[in-house]
């Protein structure tokens, strides 16, 4: 398989995980149930924003090298 179609295939296999991540963390019900969980909100969606940058960083830089 081309490199490039694998790479295309885990971005958008990564791009519908930080949807899926987003929408369950904004739905209502999950914040009816638990009104805890919006506390430190900005700081926990922070640390996931971080931990995508990060893999896709890694994803990317292992399809480069793999290229080479």
């Amino acid at each position: 398989m081309d490199v490039t179609i694998m790479l295309i295939i885990v971005f958008v296999v990564m791009l519908i995980g930080f949807v899926a991540t987003v929408m369950v963390g904004k739905s209502k019900s999950n914040q009816e149930e638990n009104p805890r969980y919006m506390q430190k909100t900005g700081t926990k969606l922070l640390r996931l924003t971080l931990l995508y940058v990060v893999t896709i960083i890694v994803i990317v830089l292992i399809f480069v090298l793999a290229i080479k």
